[in-house]
């Protein structure tokens, strides 16, 4: 699928990744449906990305609260006569022991894996008509456990399962679910951790992203490095994987 000119959804739009993936599709003179729950941080997005080109429209809200999904989605297919491409953007992080808070990990369940399952659900029920792609961002997070972020992990490698479900339920009628696996990247979320040679920019990032959607792939690493890098963490036996602390 090439972007040039698609009608997009961005659902998390002020996320880091959101914003930079919202910058290339500018350029590229897509028309974009905007939604997040921070309405002046909405705003300013939406008049970032009108000055580089885009068409855009945008609506204020949470996305977690799973009864508004449906007008949600309403909107967003009313604002352009329907969407070619839905873009899944939004998340929560926390590590370790916050992560085990009862709020906290209740929290991070119902954000990355509860919501994000039950909205990508219902998109690919109003795309596989008429075809298109709905892309969501998991993480490396989920290709293995681990006790620095296993809540987080967990969330997200269930997300990654309900993706690879879904789109092995509509695989051969023009429906595609693409699974963005997300390394470390320099925004926002990851700002709190430590400095580490494997992190990128969001520009890095989104770059291996939008490469991947144009090349039809469905499993997206971004940056492509973390493909490899995940196959070792996965091959290390859990008797030595338990003596490594990372």
């Amino acid at each position: 699928m090439k972007l040039e000119g698609k009608r997009i959804l961005i659902l998390g739009a002020t996320s880091g990744i959101a914003q930079e993936f919202g910058r290339q599709l500018a350029e590229r003179k897509c028309r974009l449906f905007l939604v997040a729950r921070n309405e002046e941080r909405l705003n300013v997005v939406e008049s970032d990305l009108r000055a580089r080109g885009a068409e855009t429209a945008c609506l204020a809200g949470d996305l977690t609260d799973t009864a508004k999904h449906a007008e949600v989605l309403e909107r967003a297919w009313t604002a352009f006569g329907g969407i070619d491409l839905a873009f899944v953007a939004y998340g929560v992080f926390a590590e370790c022991d916050a992560a085990e808070e009862p709020e906290t990990l209740l929290r991070l369940l119902e954000t990355n894996f509860v919501s994000a399952a039950h909205l990508t659900s219902l998109l690919a029920k109003k795309l596989r008509e008429t075809g298109g792609k709905v892309a969501v961002i998991t993480s490396v997070a989920g290709d293995r456990g681990r006790k620095r972020n296993y809540v987080y992990g967990s969330a997200k490698a269930g997300l990654s399962i309900f993706l690879q479900g879904l789109d092995h339920k509509h695989a051969g009628n023009g429906l595609r679910i693409v699974d963005i696996k997300l390394g470390m990247a320099d925004t926002p979320m990851t700002a709190h951790l430590p400095a580490s040679p494997l992190k990128v920019s969001a520009r890095q990032a989104v770059d291996s992203i939008v490469a991947g959607l144009e090349r039809d792939q469905t499993v997206i690493y971004a940056p492509r490095m973390w493909r490899w890098i995940m196959l070792a963490v996965r091959a290390i036996p859990r008797p030595l994987m338990n003596r490594l602390n990372f």
